[in-house]
């Protein structure tokens, strides 16, 4: 008598795509560029600002601001049950907007990414150096190795930028745009059900 070989195959195949570390049935998607436009950020004049802006308790000279970046209208599957996110920062940018003609005071800018567990808990995304006396813009490359996916909280993460002043400098609006690469991985057994 001869066995059916078609259970014993879905068998093997199901155990055989359990044991890839995927799940049974899902969907990637790739998003090599994603950009996220910010207009109008306000940043801090470096002299007189509060205690609560210095990146550290006894450094006047280093300011911080922090920007919220919503991934919900771009990509409406982030913060979604079932879907996994690997989002790296390969660029950002500041366009100055109002307030100084140029950023020749900006000795330099770190970008921390913010932990939405603990807010004390950060990772260095991006950092500049002035090059130039007078720049009108910082553009910055990110570093594309740090999976920002752990940094989100649903579909939002925080941004620090902290910015270190030669001299002084008063408060700026500035448009801050950044790049992003993005893979999705939604897994339909999770997210359907």
């Amino acid at each position: 008598m001869r066995r059916p070989t078609l259970p014993l195959a879905a068998a093997a195949l199901c155990s055989l795509l359990a044991a890839c570390d995927r799940p049974f049935l899902y969907a990637e998607l790739t998003i090599p560029e994603l950009r996220v436009n910010l207009p109008q950020q306000d940043f801090p004049a470096s002299s007189g600002a509060p205690p609560d802006q210095w990146c550290t308790p006894t450094d006047p000279s280093c300011l911080f601001t922090e920007v919220e970046y919503d991934f919900s209208d771009a990509v409406p599957l982030v913060g979604e049950k079932g879907v996994t996110v690997d989002l790296r920062l390969t660029e950002i940018s500041m366009a100055l907007d109002a307030g100084t003609s140029d950023f020749g005071t900006v000795e330099s800018v770190t970008i921390r990414i913010v932990s939405p567990d603990d807010p004390a808990d950060s990772v260095v995304a991006a950092s500049y150096v002035r090059t130039e006396p007078n720049p009108t813009t910082i553009t910055v490359s990110g570093n594309a190795n740090i999976d920002l996916g752990p940094y989100l909280s649903g579909s939002k993460f925080v941004a620090r930028a902290e910015m270190v002043y030669a001299s002084s400098t008063p408060a700026f609006t500035a448009d801050v745009s950044a790049r992003f690469s993005l893979v999705l991985t939604v897994d339909y057994g999770s997210y359907v059900f």
